[in-house]
Order: structure tokens, then C-alpha cells, then sequence
């Protein structure tokens, strides 16, 4: 059992060095670059590749859906960069996941980055994932979409010339491996075409790696669970790390989070209401994140609202 975990071991820190080397050598720019449209993944630092357990999966490493074992439904809202002069800017995020018998799990979901109607970034996503017993294993397939909307300043821009939209479609993949009850690893590449969205030159979306360990600890009463949990990241040849923890309060009714990376620091909370006598439950997460680049900003603000059943 030891040299088969060895091996796996081998084999996917392998596959991150050939996708890490095709990467740095990649000169690419930076569209769709991921605003942070999720409220627990965000109060965690972003930290959350192989936590991976709910709905938030879908945009961290689809091979997490393979959890959800009830349907799921999940709402987010976030204002970026609150009392910044001259920004303003929100996302919006929405996804359905289902069981799908003994097939593995779906989910549908719809994204969108908007800067006061100047620009919007949109994302159509269908996630497919499966449990193979040795690894469980994850694909996003993506429809992009983004536009400027267009004024007496840019109308006659050569650069819209033939059009001020622009789509292509995408694809990530991602796998997770159970160690053992509270060790787990998990490794997600997005975007793997590096589809092109430019207007009159190439502007590809750049591929992201992201490898992560995640753990977890039984505490006691009244604390449930702590879960501790770290990332590695390469995107457009810039290396980022996250760090982040989550405690379990209740019954798993009440949490708590702290996070990092290299441009923000994170805070989140979360409340769970299970109806007596019924597999429903509705859940909300809030999350704050303070840049460290940024002047004047109150943070950015995000709340989503999940329900299961």
C-alpha cells in the first residue's frame, strides 16, 4: 500500500512539472483574471483546491463536486474594492449541482465580472466529475464571453473594429486523492487551451495551475472541526501562494475562517439552518478581503446563499 502511494505521489508531482515548465515558457497576458466571486473560498485565503468539498468546487477544482451527495444550489454577490475612487465594479455567481446515480456529480453554472457597464466578463460552466476509487477527477467545459460597451470616445476605435465582443471556449481539469480521513491533496490546470479573446491582436487567457494539501483535525465540543489548508499557484509567469483555516462550531452549524495570499488578507464567517425533520437546509458565508497593494479601499465584500436538498 506504501509503494502505491509513492507512486501516485511521483506521478502527479511529475505532471505538475512538465504543466509548470509549459507555463513559464508561455508569454501570455491577463484576461479573465479570477476576481474572487466566492465568499468561503475567499475568507480562506483562496486556499480551497483540495478543501473542495461543496458547490464552490465548481470554480476551485470541479473534481470537488464529486462530494456534493444532495442537490445544491449556490447565489454569491461581491462588491470589490468598496470607497475606491472612480471604481465601481461587482461579480455575480450562480451554480446547480446534482448527483447523477452512480455516475458521478454535474453542475451548471453562470459567472459575471462587471465594471459599472464598461466591461463584462461572463462564464457559461458545465462540470462533470467522477469518483475512480484511486483518484477522484473533474472537467470544467467553459463558454467565455466578454464586452466594452462601446461610446463616443471608442466607437470608431480600429481595435473594435469588427465587433466589440469576443468569445471562445475553455476547459479546466482538476483531481483530488484522499490520503487518509484528514489528509488530502488536490491539483486543478484552468484553461488549458489558453483560448484567444482579443479584439484586434491575440490576448489568450493564460493556463493556471494550482496545486494544494488540505487537513483536518476533530476538535472538542464546542468547536467540531478545524481545517487547515494551503496552495501553490503559476499563473501568466506569476507564482502566488495561499494560506488558509476553517473551524466548525455546533454541529456544523456555525464557522469561522482566516486567510492570506501574497495580494490580500481574508476573513469569513458561515451559518447553516437545517429544517427539523427534512434534508433541506439553506446556508450563508460572508467573506472579507483587504488588498495590500491598494489604498482607500474598505475591502471587498462577498455573500453567498446556499441550499441543499
Amino acid at each position: 500500500m506504501l509503494k502505491k502511494h509513492i507512486f501516485h505521489s511521483v506521478l502527479i508531482l511529475f505532471a505538475v512539472n512538465c504543466l509548470l515548465l509549459t507555463v513559464y515558457c508561455s508569454l501570455l497576458n491577463a484576461a479573465f483574471l479570477d476576481p474572487g466571486y466566492l465568499a468561503r473560498p475567499i475568507g480562506m485565503g483562496g486556499a480551497f483546491t483540495a478543501v473542495a468539498d461543496d458547490i464552490n468546487s465548481v470554480w476551485y477544482n470541479p473534481a470537488g463536486v464529486v462530494n456534493i451527495d444532495k442537490h445544491e444550489v449556490m447565489l454569491t454577490y461581491s462588491k470589490p474594492f468598496v470607497d475606491v475612487s472612480g471604481v465601481d465594479m461587482y461579480t455575480g455567481f450562480a451554480s446547480y449541482a446534482m448527483p447523477v446515480k452512480k455516475s458521478g456529480t454535474m453542475a451548471i453554472t453562470w459567472t459575471q465580472f462587471n465594471t459599472a457597464d464598461l466591461y463584462t466578463e461572463n462564464e457559461g460552466i458545465i462540470t462533470f466529475a467522477h469518483n475512480f476509487d484511486v483518484v477522484k477527477a473533474g472537467i470544467n467545459l467553459k463558454y467565455l464571453g466578454r464586452a466594452v460597451t462601446l461610446d463616443k470616445r471608442t466607437i470608431d476605435d480600429p481595435v473594435f473594429a469588427s465587433g466589440n465582443s469576443k468569445s471562445a471556449f475553455s476547459a479546466d481539469f482538476g483531481v483530488l486523492r484522499q490520503w487518509n480521513e484528514g489528509l488530502c491533496s488536490g491539483l486543478v490546470v484552468k484553461d488549458v487551451n489558453q483560448p484567444d479573446v482579443g479584439y484586434l491582436t491575440t490576448d489568450q487567457v493564460p493556463m493556471e495551475i494550482r496545486l494544494g494539501t488540505a487537513g483536518s483535525l476533530k476538535m472538542i465540543k464546542p468547536a467540531d472541526e478545524l481545517l487547515l489548508s494551503c496552495d501553490l499557484g503559476l499563473r501568466n509567469n506569476e507564482y502566488n501562494a495561499y494560506i488558509g483555516g476553517e473551524m466548525w462550531f455546533y454541529d456544523y452549524t456555525l464557522a469561522g475562517r482566516l486567510g492570506a495570499n501574497k495580494n490580500e488578507f481574508s476573513l469569513g464567517l458561515s451559518y447553516v439552518y437545517n429544517i427539523a425533520y427534512s434534508n433541506f437546509s439553506i446556508e450563508t458565508h460572508y467573506s472579507f478581503s483587504l488588498p495590500f497593494y491598494l489604498e482607500g479601499s474598505s475591502g471587498s465584500h462577498r455573500l453567498s446563499l446556499g441550499f441543499h436538498f
